[in-house]
């Protein structure tokens, strides 16, 4: 073989018996369509960027609305909060004005009916402790005759050293004895003379001395209405102390 029928002659292709033909056409056409393909991949991927970043826009403006809208309802729901509470206030402000009179007149009514209360209570107990000391007392002359003699003397010690009348039980006379009755009477009131009047109207133990300037009362139920009076007097005196103390002592816990 010969060195010339080795050597490609142009336009012809290794183990081609002929010339080879190149289309330009079909490669022109080929390059625009693989540049067509870059350009709409391109075109896609610019788009789907595009896509992905207004998404993120979107995104952060929704998540920036979010948060701006929970802030807003938040602060909202505060000064709703706020108000509402100072309502609240001026509301039970306004019950508790019109309530405080209402309280204050109760709480004095209240006091009333405590001072009322104990002076009745106070009242009752001095006269069970009267009727007690009546029945003692008329026990102790049923049992012991010679008590009514106290009663007597302290009678006319208070009347003065002149003629008197004395009134008494007639079985308070028999007791004394007439003569010696007299004697006694006479040594104990200092003087000149006794006149005895019996008066069965009278208790036992009780008797009335009569003189010219007056007359000494010397009844169990005198005396006892006496101590009555003093009980009663010392009792209501001492009430508005304890009335007062009272106040002093509500007001000082009053919130």
């Amino acid at each position: 073989m010969s060195t010339s029928s080795r050597v490609l002659k142009a336009g012809m292709a290794p183990g081609s018996q002929g010339p080879v033909v190149f289309n330009y056409d079909d490669l022109q056409a080929q390059g625009e369509s693989y540049l067509a393909r870059v350009r709409e991949q391109a075109a896609k991927m610019i788009d789907d960027a595009r896509k992905q970043a207004d998404e993120l826009v979107k995104n952060a403006h929704s998540k920036a609305e979010q948060a701006g809208y929970q802030a807003g309802q938040a602060l909202a729901m505060r000064e709703m909060d706020q108000r509402l509470q100072t309502n609240v206030n001026q509301q039970v402000k306004e019950r508790i004005g019109h309530l405080l009179p209402a309280l204050e007149q109760v709480s004095r009514q209240i006091e009333q009916l405590k001072a009322d209360w104990i002076a009745r209570w106070e009242t009752l107990a001095v006269e069970l402790s009267l009727a007690i000391a009546e029945r003692l007392m008329g026990q102790k002359i049923a049992a012991d005759p010679e008590a009514v003699k106290p009663m007597i003397q302290s009678a006319l010690e208070l009347a003065s050293r002149e003629e008197i009348v004395l009134a008494i039980h007639p079985t308070d006379w028999e007791v004394l004895g007439h003569d010696e009755g007299l004697r006694l009477l006479a040594s104990m009131a200092g003087c000149g003379e006794v006149s005895i009047q019996h008066d069965a109207s009278l208790s036992r133990g009780s008797c009335v001395v009569s003189t010219r300037h007056g007359e000494i009362d010397a009844r169990l139920e005198t005396m006892l209405d006496r101590m009555t009076s003093e009980l009663l007097g010392t009792a209501h005196r001492l009430l508005p102390h304890q009335q007062a103390a009272s106040t002093t002592s509500i007001s000082g816990n009053a919130p």
